[in-house]
């Protein structure tokens, strides 16, 4: 009789960062906290940044008592993706007034190649005429097609994504950055800094 399982997975992703030296770790993160380690604390706002390239590169389970291990060596993707596209997902939460977000002055680098974001979306509850509803289970995306005024500084969490034409790039040695210096702006706090992306290996277990 089979009494569970076991499973150890692991791979690499891009972990997000400012400045002129990457983090160090002391041993591998797990997948759950480079998620919570992505926010970076900057003037004026939080800024969580993610890129849809976390790689899983193993997943190995053990079967207890009947004792068959299963192996899987394939280098996949944990999120999916369309071809061509590399989507950046942002969340900002606002401690100072004045900000501005104009997705399409997004520029995303990979290995020297940069672009400028083609598509922008919204994440929340909408009504008929795409204002937002205080109450409700029906989240959607909801495409941003002009400048976005993030005005609400009740803690309110503005959860957006961003598509870059250009194929997703597995994180392991990669040189990919962010620029939103133009897309996201404060007349009265210091422009957004370069966000590098450093590869970082993670590993967990599950049952």
């Amino acid at each position: 009789v089979l009494s569970g399982c076991a499973g150890f997975r692991g791979g690499w992703t891009s972990l997000a960062y400012v400045g002129d030296t990457p983090p160090q770790f002391d041993e591998l993160p797990t997948s759950g906290w480079v998620m919570m380690r992505s926010e970076l604390q900057l003037p004026g706002l939080k800024l969580g940044v993610s890129i849809n390239n976390q790689l899983r590169t193993y997943d190995n389970q053990v079967y207890f008592f009947v004792l068959p291990l299963v192996i899987d060596p394939r280098n996949v993707y944990q999120l999916e993706g369309k071809e061509g596209v590399t989507r950046v997902s942002l969340r900002i939460v606002p401690t100072h007034p004045g900000y501005v977000f104009e997705p399409q002055r997004a520029r995303f680098s990979v290995n020297g190649k940069t672009v400028q974001s083609t598509a922008a979306y919204e994440f929340g509850r909408w009504d008929a005429n795409g204002e937002p509803k205080l109450a409700g289970t029906d989240y959607s995306h909801k495409p941003v097609t002009q400048a976005l005024s993030l005005s609400d500084l009740n803690d309110k969490a503005y959860q957006l994504t961003l598509e870059f034409p250009i194929e997703r790039v597995s994180p392991e040695g990669a040189a990919i950055s962010l620029d939103l210096s133009d897309a996201l702006r404060n007349n009265a706090q210091p422009a957004i800094p370069l966000i590098r992306f450093h590869p970082v290996r993670w590993k967990e277990g599950y049952t």
